[in-house]
């Protein structure tokens, strides 16, 4: 008897080796998110920032602490054109927050010159 269990317990080890594997190569596989969420909700706090605040300062101060991380400057710049251009007529509030980014980090005023206007306009 004790022959019998000696041989079953290597066997379960195996297996347990097998699924320990498996386990592993899971961890590794990452999963891609095609749905973008996280540029979604990141555009989705820009907007609420920009329409709840105030004043372009007060915007500017709950936008700046928002972390953004490098190559994600440009979708502020969207989310302000797109802010503005939902608007009726000009408001100074949008020009004075972005030249207020412009000011703090070139990043913002060389993503504004690569803008092109007229096919944002004229669609």
């Amino acid at each position: 008897m004790a022959q019998i269990d000696n041989m079953s317990r290597p066997n379960d080890d195996d297996e347990d080796d097998d699924e320990d594997d498996e386990d592993d190569e899971e961890q590794q596989m990452q999963i891609k998110d095609e749905t973008e969420t996280n540029l979604i909700n990141l555009r989705r706090t820009i907007y609420l920032t920009i329409m709840s605040s105030v004043d372009f300062e007060e915007a500017g101060h709950k936008l700046l602490k928002i972390k953004l991380e490098p190559g994600q400057e440009m979708e502020l710049n969207i989310m302000l054109l797109e802010c503005c251009s939902q608007e009726r007529t000009y408001l100074r509030y949008y020009g004075l927050l972005g030249q207020r980014f412009c000011m703090l980090n070139r990043v913002y005023q060389e993503n504004f010159d690569k803008f092109d206007f007229p096919k944002l306009i004229f669609g």
